[in-house]
């Protein structure tokens, strides 16, 4: 029973909730002036023609359809994704399927290969890091 009247007690507000609260207020801030702004800017100058007038998506009809190299290698840029991907999803999952369904040998090796790509995001920031300084 008195493990009941533990359950209901609820943490009242601190500091770090107050800290919590502004850091990511300045992160939403700093997100869109770093990021959506710019990259809203860039959108409305693609809709519009040289001497700045509104055309909507005229340019890219100009632009990627009607030139014949750009249209090929948008083509080609989506064939190679689509094929990447149904190979990659295709492997991962025999991949998986073999870690988990099978009796096959060395198999805490493999597990351990397969959690390496965890590790690349920190190890792209520190690499990020030291080419910056």
């Amino acid at each position: 029973m008195n493990l009941l009247k533990f359950a209901n007690i609820r943490r009242g507000k601190d500091s770090s909730d107050r800290v919590g609260q502004i850091m990511l207020a300045i992160y939403i801030l700093l997100f869109l002036v770093f990021l959506v702004l710019p990259l809203g800017g860039l959108i409305y100058k693609s809709l519009q023609n040289k001497q700045g007038e509104f055309v909507g998506l005229s340019n890219y009809y100009l632009y990627i359809f009607q030139e014949p190299a750009l249209f090929q290698s948008l083509s080609h840029s989506l064939f190679i994704a689509i094929s990447s991907t149904i190979i990659v999803v295709i492997l991962a999952f025999l991949f998986s399927y073999a870690l988990t369904r099978t009796c096959m040998p060395f198999k805490g090796f493999f597990r351990l290969i397969a959690l390496i790509p965890l590790l690349s995001p920190s190890i792209l920031a520190a690499i990020a890091l030291i080419y910056w300084f």
